[in-house]
């Protein structure tokens, strides 16, 4: 009796794995499209900030 439960338990996280899976493939692609649009933020935060250090400096002067 236990271990038909434990073989359904097991089916039944099978499922929700093969599902989630499914579920993940477009958002893997969407992901895959975000890291280049991140680069592109962290580039224009990095700029913010040395453009925010050279008015600290000149207000420092």
């Amino acid at each position: 009796q236990r271990d038909d439960n434990n073989d359904r338990e097991r089916e039944f996280v099978h499922l929700v794995i093969w599902s989630q899976r499914s579920a993940f493939s477009p958002q893997r692609s969407a992901f895959s499209f975000q890291p280049s649009a991140f680069s592109v933020q962290l580039s224009a935060f990095s700029f913010q900030l040395s453009a925010l250090s050279d008015q600290l400096s000149a207000f420092s002067d």
